[in-house]
């Protein structure tokens, strides 16, 4: 349920419904710079229900996003499998692929994408217009719910209307009126984009963000390209690889069942244009669901007939059974055991950074981080989220509540390029040359040495703290990009730190 962004959606989320949306930087230590909330109504959203319902909502909310996306996934393997095991079997397969099945407004992106979808594939059936009507539905709430992520809306438009050059594949594009009514209406959907609190500038949020140079400053994981060594993304990604070969050497093959195998344009190139995606950037990964989906929809006859082939040759004795069996309950015993925990948390409204902790086996880093909260504020706060750095987000340091956030284009400064950045700031205001530069360092550790050199800390800062350009980047270059601080504008009032 709980992913670390979730900590920055509420508090947004709950700034939003006491002031309104910020058009100006409320949060960061020099108060003033233009702020884009991207997913403001996201925000509102998940900070409504946490604050109408409780820990308990959110889960709610979780499982019901979830069962959208399980829902769309099986209805989709239904229509090219009948067993009932394999269709199980493949749509738990498939679900899990997304990767983000918690309150990351992903998954909302995911089902609106969907929307679009069954919009245009109904039209394409039928050839009534109204159906495309799903696209500009889809826009308006991408650009306020998540709009980094609106032109995805436009990409999924493109297996629709491009040809695949390979005479293995059938071609199900769309061609001459149909075709050109697409593309109008994509066209006419655009202005939509428009209606929301910022408007150009949550359009071109994306964009302005690259063309700042901002992400060059530091590493975020979700931004950088297919890694060899990542097991989330090489298994499924060569998995399916392997799965479209194998399709296109069958395509229009005759199974024994009389089944035909036909890979078609529209699923090679939804599948192939999200593995160039995922490869490109990690971001893009649960995306990549989506292509292996309709690649499955080809060929999801075909899988079906393999597994139930290979079950038939299995032949399992008496013991071979009662050891599955008995493997199966302790399965089901232990996850039963972990999750207990946390659930009996989220129902009796225990803070959401607890809940967050209690999902590792180690009870002691929960009662740790207890520890921590409580040396941080004297009245810790259920709505605000005290996490460490590399946990990212919000917590609250010395009656300070801070922001961390991922956005770092969010505290470049504009203003001429002789100026320091905001960010170079804020690294010498919290002394983190010195307490992050080992980024090994636990957070309990971190905050022993900050109480060591609490008195040295609160001295004035002198100009020659400030950080260099070259020095900064060289900090900051291997610290993931939520260690830097922003502080919202109760405390940063109180501040100086031009």
């Amino acid at each position: 349920m709980v992913d670390t962004d979730v900590f920055y959606i509420i508090s947004t989320g709950n700034y939003i419904l006491s002031h309104g949306i910020p058009h100006t930087n409320p949060f960061i230590a020099t108060p003033g710079m233009p702020i884009i909330i991207q997913n403001w109504a996201y925000c509102v959203m998940i900070a409504w229900v946490k604050q109408s319902f409780g820990t308990a909502g959110l889960f709610i909310l979780t499982v019901l996003m979830i069962a959208g996306v399980y829902l769309v996934v099986r209805n989709l393997v239904a229509k090219t499998t009948t067993d009932p095991w394999v269709q199980l079997i493949c749509t738990v397969i498939l679900t899990n692929l997304f990767g983000y099945l918690n309150l990351r407004p992903e998954i909302l992106t995911f089902l609106l994408i969907i929307l679009e979808l069954y919009g245009i594939e109904k039209y394409q059936q039928t050839g009534k217009k109204r159906y495309l009507g799903t696209i500009p539905v889809a826009m308006f709430a991408e650009i306020n719910f998540h709009a980094s992520y609106w032109v995805m809306h436009l990409i999924v438009l493109l297996p629709y209307l491009v040809k695949f050059p390979c005479k293995r594949v059938t071609q199900t594009c769309m061609t001459g009126t149909m075709r050109r009514t697409l593309i109008f209406a994509a066209i006419l959907s655009m202005p939509v984009l428009l209606a929301n609190p910022y408007g150009l500038k949550n359009v071109t949020y994306v964009f302005d963000a690259m063309a700042s140079g901002a992400l060059k400053l530091m590493k975020i994981s979700e931004l950088l390209p297919f890694a060899l060594n990542d097991m989330t993304y090489v298994l499924p990604i060569f998995g399916t690889i392997l799965l479209f070969f194998y399709g296109l050497e069958h395509s229009v093959d005759q199974t024994e069942q009389g089944k035909i195998l036909t890979l078609t344009s529209t699923a090679v190139w939804m599948w192939g244009g999200f593995l160039i995606l995922v490869i490109s950037k990690a971001k893009w990964y649960p995306f990549f669901m989506l292509g292996t989906l309709y690649l499955f929809r080809n060929m999801g006859n075909t899988i079906e007939d393999a597994m139930i082939k290979l079950w038939s040759r299995i032949r399992l004795d008496r013991a071979t059974k009662l050891v599955l069996a008995i493997c199966m309950a302790v399965l089901v015993v232990g996850l039963g055991k972990e999750s207990a925990k946390p659930l009996r948390m989220i129902f009796t409204n225990q803070p959401l950074t607890d809940v967050y902790f209690a999902r590792y086996a180690d009870d002691t880093m929960l009662e740790d981080w207890k520890t921590v909260r409580q040396t941080v504020t004297e009245d810790p706060d259920s709505d605000i989220c005290c996490l460490p750095p590399e946990y990212n987000q919000f917590f609250e340091y010395e009656g300070f509540q801070v922001y961390i956030d991922m956005r770092p284009e969010l505290y470049i400064s504009k203003k001429g390029e002789g100026g320091r950045s905001i960010l170079e700031n804020m690294v010498s205001l919290y002394n983190m040359r010195r307490n992050l530069t080992d980024t090994n360092l636990s957070f309990p550790l971190l905050m022993q040495k900050e109480k060591k050199n609490e008195k040295e800390s609160r001295k004035p800062e002198k100009d020659s703290d400030f950080l260099s350009a070259k020095e900064y980047e060289a900090l900051v270059w291997d610290i993931p990009a939520h260690y830097f601080l922003l502080a919202n504008a109760t405390a940063a009032a109180s501040w100086d730190c031009s």
